[in-house]
């Protein structure tokens, strides 16, 4: 006995046998296509996984950092207040003359600015 999707060569293919290949091709593509969406949606989800551990880890390490930084800045601020309360009022009469001479400079400097603006005679 033949099989019926494989004619014999004295017999033509009836239109019932040809449908019936047809439709078993679209099924195997449509087999295949639904595997293929499947493997996709596990990388998909593979990758996703990977990229928010890799997301954790940065967090993580980002937070270390920071704490390292805080701490080495509060040692520096306890540092400079006890400079600070040793040295007396020195470093503020400092402060306060640099505040005078940034000011004092920043005047000059509008001042200059208007004076090299060209007015427009009466």
């Amino acid at each position: 006995m033949s099989d019926p999707k494989q004619p014999s060569t004295d017999e033509k293919p009836t239109l019932a046998a040809l449908a019936a290949r047809a439709m078993d091709r679209v099924l195997d593509s449509e087999l295949s296509a639904r595997q293929a969406v499947e493997r996709c949606e596990q990388e998909c989800a593979a990758s996703l996984e990977r990229a928010r551990a890799e997301a954790r880890r940065i967090l993580e390490r980002a937070h270390a950092r920071a704490v390292v930084i805080h701490a080495r800045a509060d040692r520096a601020l306890q540092s400079l207040a006890a400079s600070e309360a040793a040295e007396g009022g020195a470093r503020t009469a400092a402060a306060d003359e640099f505040v005078d001479l940034t000011r004092l400079r920043l005047a000059l400097e509008r001042l200059a600015v208007r004076l090299m603006q060209t007015r427009e005679p009466p």
